[in-house]
């Protein structure tokens, strides 16, 4: 494989991880999203039970100023305990309507839906009472023992919601402290893995071309030294095989030419070898028919 192709694989492997770690972080932060979501819904159920306890004890506060006033012939007091327990009702009716049309598990949608008539049952006993007391306050004893007997009774039933609210929120809190949990692991390992895909793949990318390139240099040093004989292994990218390759076609053609060069040196070494022998040959000769000229 060309070495090009090799880091644009490198650099790919870089984008899909990359890519990787941020779709998983995009998915968790979208089921993040809608956990919040869902934890503002169970905060605000948890305030509107709260809002609904208060419209709860200002509703029995009504009744009693009513009587007070009734007592003290305080016609503002009564006037005022009138529009008060008006209004109070009627939040009150509101913060449980609103408490029911939030995505509450079923279980604590089945309490507020058994607390609703029940709420509709105090305010009626508390109305009664009022214009009970207004009428006489002396003649009211039996309306306001019904009145408080409807009080404990909601009043049992309103812990009971706020319990089961207050439940669900935990549970809710436990649930959503395990998702963040979870969507930190998971983006944890998915960069774990990533990096080591990275470090891996720059490892060996960084062997594949730092081997054979060692090797050359290698076989470079040995030329220089005059050593022919040097194995060759082409190996890595196709650059680096190329160049190994060139490098082997290169000592194989410095051998095939100092085996020439040897071959001729020893060619001329025979013949100016016979040409001497045959110089002294001569000599001898010469001699010895000079030798024989002279006896």
């Amino acid at each position: 494989m060309k070495l090009k192709h090799q880091i644009i694989g490198l650099g790919l492997v870089g984008i899909v991880a990359s890519a990787l770690l941020g779709g998983i972080g995009l998915m968790q932060t979208i089921n993040l999203a809608g956990t919040m979501e869902e934890s503002n819904a169970m905060s605000g159920a948890l305030q509107i039970s709260q809002d609904a306890d208060m419209m709860h004890d200002a509703i029995r506060g009504d009744v009693l100023l009513m009587a007070h006033g009734a007592t003290t012939k305080n016609a503002e007091q009564i006037t005022e305990a009138t529009k008060d327990l008006e209004d109070h009702a009627k939040n009150f009716t509101k913060a449980l309507q609103e408490l029911e049309d939030q995505p509450l598990p079923p279980e604590v949608k089945s309490v507020v839906q058994a607390t609703k008539p029940m709420v509709t049952a105090y305010i009626a006993s508390a109305q009664k009472a009022q214009q009970t007391i207004a009428k006489d306050v002396a003649a009211s004893a039996a309306a306001i023992d019904e009145f408080q007997a409807a009080f404990k009774r909601l009043e049992d039933q309103m812990a009971k919601m706020s319990d089961a609210i207050a439940k669900s929120v935990e549970e809710f809190r436990t649930v959503a402290r395990g998702k963040v949990s979870k969507a930190e692991l998971l983006v944890s390992v998915t960069w774990v893995i990533s990096t080591l895909l990275l470090v891996v793949g720059a490892y060996y990318l960084g062997k594949e071309l730092s081997q054979p390139i060692a090797h050359a240099a290698d076989i470079a040093n040995a030329l220089a030294d005059g050593n022919l004989h040097t194995d060759i292994h082409p190996a890595g990218s196709d650059e680096t095989v190329a160049l190994l390759q060139a490098m082997a076609t290169m000592q194989s053609s410095f051998s095939g030419t100092v085996r020439a060069v040897k071959s001729s040196a020893d060619a001329v070494a025979n013949a100016s070898a016979e040409i001497a022998q045959g110089n002294h040959d001569l000599s001898a000769r010469t001699e010895q028919q000079a030798s024989a000229l002279e006896e």
